[in-house]
């Protein structure tokens, strides 16, 4: 069959990354996909590197800031059915089989296949609100779309609760995303064994991510004369607004020389082998594919025990949990791994096994193939 993969975003997102995770393996499956986007970006440029397929159609996501400013929404509603009618041609003419729309953060995709008679896939990865701080530009439409649709898949049991009023019982699948095992799980070096205990925190640089919660922790694991140091690596919310307040505490706090906030970078790598734990402090993780990342490369991940976090970490088994927003707990759990380097290790190895085990891509896209073909099947 040929998948038409809708996208929302022109940037290596969690829901980007999850993707190509599933298109560089569809093809073992007798599939050929083809993707398309808005505008070009690093995703492009991963497609093209890995000689993927993919069209330019020009749309705007359908999701509201909230921010006051009218007149986007305006425009993006002026261009919803240009976009839809431009996807429904590009759609036809390329003889696209079933579609998969790949985010609630862009609803077109399920439009147009519905125009057009074809079995669309309906992929839920976001809590909008309290994860984005969106809401749906047109939230009737959205629902009927996805209700309407031919497989609804949510990432994870915690967005499967937060639809569920959306679907009846037996319409909505949970299926984590998958990740290549191979290319994330890393034999790091021994944990904590320096004289500095380093924390990384990957991702989008938001207030729903948590990055402050981090950077207070750090001052008060100072105050208490442990030594720490704190990289947060990632894009910016897109006015800034969240970046600039956590480089003013960071300031205001003398923390320079202790917090480091990089910019986005696609390879991740060094900055994993140089760190002991990996953070996750979003207070509404979807379901957390750095989390997942953390434990593979072999850190000890310590997070939030909100949203789906708690499905991927066993607490003091496979990892820590501490308690969202509570940035003492968070300082707590940290200097417990400091010091009780040993049993930390161990939690690292059974995280590093336990992602290795539940997050493989193959059965992923198993899975998948099979939804596609069931409901290619029934159309």
């Amino acid at each position: 069959m040929r998948i038409g993969y809708i996208t929302h975003a022109n940037t290596l997102t969690g829901a980007s990354r999850s993707l190509i995770d599933i298109i560089v393996h569809m093809g073992e499956y007798g599939n050929e996909p083809i993707v398309f986007v808005r505008q070009d970006g690093n995703l492009t440029e991963e497609l093209d590197r890995l000689h993927i397929e993919w069209h330019r159609v020009r749309y705007a996501m359908t999701l509201s800031n909230n921010d006051g400013k009218w007149w986007r929404d305006a425009a993006k509603r002026a261009l919803y059915w240009p976009g839809v009618s431009a996807l429904c041609k590009q759609l036809k003419t390329l003889q696209i089989d079933v579609v998969h729309n790949n985010s609630l953060l862009y609803d077109g995709g399920m439009a147009a296949a519905k125009k057009l008679g074809l079995p669309y896939v309906c992929h839920i990865r976001e809590f909008m609100q309290e994860d984005h701080g969106l809401q749906f530009l047109h939230e009737s439409r959205t629902r009927t779309l996805a209700t309407q649709s031919d497989a609804a898949i949510a990432i994870s049991q915690a967005i499967a609760k937060k639809y569920a009023d959306w679907f009846s019982n037996d319409k909505l699948i949970v299926l984590p995303d998958g990740l290549d095992i191979d290319t994330y799980r890393m034999d790091h070096g021994p944990l904590l064994e320096g004289p500095i205990c380093r924390l990384l925190l990957p991702g989008r640089i938001a207030p729903g991510k948590g990055q402050l919660d981090a950077i207070r922790a750090v001052g008060v694991l100072r105050a208490r004369g442990l030594n720490i140091a704190l990289t947060i690596v990632g894009g910016q919310d897109k006015e800034g607004a969240y970046a600039r307040q956590c480089i003013s505490y960071i300031q205001e706090h003398g923390l320079e020389s202790i917090v480091e906030m990089r910019e986005f970078v696609n390879d991740l790598t060094e900055l994993k082998q140089a760190a002991d734990i990996t953070l996750t402090c979003s207070r509404s993780e979807a379901l957390g594919r750095v989390t997942v990342e953390g434990m593979l490369c072999g850190t000890l991940v310590i997070g939030a025990n909100s949203g789906a976090t708690p499905e991927i970490i066993e607490d003091s088994v496979s990892g820590l949990l501490y308690e969202s927003g509570n940035v003492e707990d968070l300082a707590d759990k940290i200097q417990w791994a400091i010091e009780s380097p040993d049993v930390a290790r161990k939690l690292a190895i059974t995280g590093q096994r336990s992602a290795a085990e539940k997050y493989s891509v193959e059965a992923y896209n198993q899975r998948l193939a099979s939804i596609y073909q069931e409901i290619y099947a029934q159309s």
